[in-house]
């Protein structure tokens, strides 16, 4: 099958748009404008009330999120435009997703979680990864058929990568951003440990622009370390210093523990992350003994 080549360059509308994100006070009533329009169209859906809204307050959270790392800068404009695209193809309709609803009566899924390797360079506590003698890794032609379908099949184009690690993924002398820049159409959510995010990484990261990695903590340092690692979390600062200086939207992941679940959400730890280290989102999983 021949391969879908996407033009990276700007279209007039796209540079218009990125005019209007760069400048504060536009996008302050951009933002706002943006918030309703995205009510309107969710609430014409056919999804549950309760979906609609939590669609709703997960989108209004990236996009006010966003604007506060527009503000401190830390965004470059590679993926100020992956992320323009993404939120486009998100609210407009596509081909593929209105014939999917002709046939089978309702929308495709929304996005695709992959998890391409069970490979880790970690031994975090209560995780399968890391664990296995010879951890299995999906060749990199499937992993490509697999986005190139998704994308042309269902008019999906967001990815959710987790593992093992994403950043050991290796198949055919390809790693995970040579699948992203294979994918320009498709935005990534990388769940990642970060200890494998050196500058030259970050750069690249910055430079595709649709990549966007959460990055695994537990809370403060001590209990970060007690689950990951000695060491770890320092790790995980100089990550989130190549990945601010490369301009490449992050967030934390986090897992709710009875050793952590008071201090997850305190004031001390939101601001560490949010303001002082400047993470856009946050996620929190629920531990899942297995």
């Amino acid at each position: 099958m021949a391969k879908t080549i996407v033009d990276r360059r700007p279209t007039t509308a796209e540079s218009l748009l990125l005019g209007v994100v760069r400048n504060n006070v536009l996008r302050g009533s951009a933002v706002w404008l943006a918030d309703r329009a995205i009510w309107e169209v969710l609430k014409r859906s056919n999804n549950p009330p309760g979906v609609k809204r939590d669609e709703w307050l997960t989108l209004r959270g990236l996009i006010y999120s966003f604007d506060r790392v527009l503000r401190r800068g830390l965004v470059s404009e590679p993926a100020v435009r992956a992320f323009l695209r993404f939120a486009r193809s998100r609210l407009t309709k596509h081909p593929a997703r209105e014939a999917f609803k002709k046939k089978y009566g309702h929308y495709p899924p929304g996005f695709l979680a992959i998890s391409p390797t069970r490979a880790c360079n970690l031994n975090c506590k209560g995780c399968y990864a890391g664990t296995e003698k010879n951890p299995k890794t999906l060749d990199f032609a499937t992993f490509d058929r697999i986005l190139r379908e998704m994308w042309e099949l269902w008019g999906a184009c967001f990815v959710v990568i987790s593992g093992g690690e994403p950043f050991m993924y290796k198949s055919d002398g390809k790693d995970l951003l040579d699948v992203a820049e294979a994918h320009p159409e498709m935005y990534f959510l990388v769940y990642t440990n970060g200890t494998l995010i050196d500058e030259e990484t970050a750069k690249r990261m910055g430079e595709l622009g649709n990549l966007t990695p959460a990055i695994s903590v537990e809370g403060k340092v001590a209990t970060t370390e007690e689950r990951r690692g000695e060491g770890v979390f320092g790790k995980v600062m100089n990550a989130f210093a190549n990945l601010r200086a490369a301009g490449v939207p992050f967030g934390i992941s986090m897992t709710a523990t009875r050793f952590n679940c008071d201090e997850l959400l305190s004031d001390e730890v939101v601001e560490f992350y949010f303001e002082e280290q400047g993470a856009m989102y946050g996620w929190i999983f629920q531990y899942m003994p297995i």
